[in-house]
């Protein structure tokens, strides 16, 4: 429970900054601000390649010291090395694109590519049960941010200030996790070797992809809106998709708990048929109640949050939060997958669907802008429901064996 609420804590003070920025510097900044991070946030994840989650499931299973710290060794030597080059390249697309906001681009994705160094981290704590350790991490450095955030607003600050707050509290972020994570194992940045970097990639690919592209969906939204229609309707559409993204808060805590277990699990079918099944009864009424009630009061909901300027955002909202307790099923269903052995499937069932976002994107964005991506959106969301249920039924069933 502390690391659910720790996590709850962490994304609501993200919405909180967003809030603010909103009520400081306007629809426009705001819209700003979701470029910023989107377009280094689909990059950067590509230095991951889905190594955080193997790596958790590999601690989680295996006992051999010695073999873990250089896997960890390795692992975090690699994503240096890759966040690096990465960084670089966004710096060219910023300049051949938009070289009016290079120093913001440039100083969004240096925080950025620091807090993906710490997932890394984040994810040896999972791995070896020390969650205390990322809950200490995560709470102490967003409450910097929070802190360091409000008052560069209350003071006249601009959004580079604010970005420079988003470093601060990322360095603090990365020290943090290099500290403790010393206390539970060896920690260098070790050159792997060819052939562990092909086993490497070849093992966490699936992972990669699964990590990598439901984020996508939303980050290409608003790179496509901000193209097409400038950053209003980025503001717009991301003020509406950042409320439904808190309320995904709590089922994506609890299968980031769950998941060690399930990995570890995989071939009890009996008894992970039964923790699905808890996990749907759980998750299922409950955001239905949710949908409904924010569809019912979205109105109140929007003003409450935002205020008179973002009354448009009402009718994004509550298209979001008509496919909600579909999302929440997804959340369940992928995590289910992805520690049974059957990841490569939701791999590719996520890149063809990626595919089909793009194309909806492209097709209803320029008639429709914000409400195009919506509907885009909600497309997905219901398309991807229905293929992973599918897998998971072939594979509980023994048809399609992990």
């Amino acid at each position: 429970m502390g690391y659910v609420g720790a996590n709850i804590f962490y994304k609501l003070s993200f919405y909180l900054l967003i809030i603010w920025i909103a009520k400081f510097l306007g629809k426009i900044e705001l819209g700003k601000y979701f470029f910023l991070i989107s377009l280094p946030g689909i990059l950067l994840p590509f230095s991951e390649l889905g190594i955080n989650t193997l790596l958790t499931r590999e601690i989680a299973r295996s006992g051999k010291k010695t073999e873990l710290e250089k896997i960890i060794s390795s692992i975090l030597g690699l994503r240096l090395s890759l966040i690096f080059f990465l960084y670089l390249s966004i710096g060219i697309v910023s300049l051949i694109s938009r070289p009016n906001i290079l120093p913001l681009l440039l100083l969004s994705s240096l925080f950025l590519s620091v807090e993906s160094l710490y997932s890394t981290f984040a994810s040896i704590f999972i791995g070896f049960q020390k969650i205390k350790y990322n809950i200490l991490c995560g709470v102490i450095s967003r409450i910097c941010l929070v802190f360091l955030v409000y008052f560069i607003l209350k003071l006249g600050g601009e959004l580079i200030h604010v970005l420079l707050a988003h470093l601060l509290a990322s360095i603090i972020l990365l020290g943090m996790g290099w500290h403790l994570g010393k206390k539970i194992t060896l920690i260098n940045f070790r050159k792997p070797d060819k052939k562990f970097f092909l086993n490497l990639i070849v093992n966490s690919l699936p992972f990669s992809i699964i990590a990598y592209l439901p984020p996508i969906y939303y980050r290409i939204d608003s790179v496509m809106l901000t193209l097409f229609h400038g950053f209003k309707e980025t503001g717009i559409y991301g003020a509406g998709f950042k409320i439904r993204e808190a309320s995904l808060l709590l089922p994506q805590c609890i299968m980031i708990v769950l998941f060690p277990v399930i990995a570890g699990s995989y071939r009890e079918k009996t008894f992970l048929n039964q923790i699905f099944k808890e996990t749907v009864r759980i998750f299922f009424p409950s955001s239905l109640f949710l949908s409904l009630c924010t569809i019912f009061f979205t109105r109140k909901i929007v003003y409450l949050i935002y205020g008179q300027e973002f009354l448009d955002v009402i009718k994004i909202l509550r298209l979001l939060f008509s496919t909600l307790p579909f999302v929440f099923l997804n959340l369940a269903l992928i995590s289910f997958l992805k520690g049974t052995g059957n990841e490569r499937k939701c791999a590719v069932l996520l890149l063809l669907l990626l595919i089909g976002k793009l194309i909806l994107n492209y097709l209803l964005i320029p008639p429709f802008a914000s409400s195009g991506a919506v509907i885009s959106t909600i497309t997905i969301d219901l398309a991807l429901f229905l293929f992973l249920f599918y897998y998971w039924r072939k594979w509980k069933t023994n048809f399609c064996p992990s």
